[in-house]
């Protein structure tokens, strides 16, 4: 049974919705970004995943809902990260690396969106303060980064990344998100 917010974010990405098509980068990318790291470098990734996302932007395609959505990301990221394989010749490097794509591979791909889905879930429940140190680390900025972003010490910074860390070990049990977690 389609869910009525899935099938509403698949049509408002069709039309171009620039707040919808966020929601769905956010959702997304970090899986997406996992699925590409099987194949290629972690530069190549981004990059890779980026331009799944703007090939969306840029030509929506039609999507009855978020599945068939979830679908075409998943397999544009696995078909762009095999071109890059085979155009740059690495093939014999990456050979391991790539899979076919069975059921097996779409439930890992699927589990590990669930993971994201659910750390982002326990960071976005964090007291402000720790959660926008913590997102703010997500994306890459160093703690004199953050300070300087954020207006506050270097030290500050640290503790709440401290305290933020602790109160997610306390929502999370699963195994893989506590392990997650020690990268933050």
């Amino acid at each position: 049974m389609m869910n009525v917010d899935d099938v509403l974010l698949a049509k408002r990405v069709t039309e171009r919705d620039e707040e919808a098509f966020k929601i769905l980068y956010e959702e997304f990318f970090h899986a997406l970004l996992s699925v590409a790291c099987k194949y290629v470098e972690i530069e190549e990734a981004r990059d890779i995943v980026q331009d799944t996302f703007f090939k969306l932007w840029s030509a929506p395609q039609k999507f009855l809902h978020i599945n068939d959505m979830r679908f075409y990301l998943y397999r544009s990221v696995q078909n762009q990260c095999l071109n890059y394989i085979r155009d740059k010749k690495v093939e014999d490097n990456y050979r391991n690396k790539t899979e076919v794509i069975t059921e097996d591979y779409f439930y890992n791909a699927l589990l590990e969106e669930e993971i994201f889905i659910r750390l982002r879930q326990a960071i976005d429940e964090l007291p402000e303060k720790y959660r926008n140190v913590i997102n703010l680390n997500l994306e890459g900025l160093s703690d004199k980064e953050i300070a300087e972003k954020l207006d506050i010490t270097i030290d500050a910074v640290k503790q709440q990344k401290k305290r933020g860390k602790e109160q997610l070990k306390g929502k999370l049990t699963h195994p893989f998100l506590l392990l997650l977690i020690n990268f933050i």
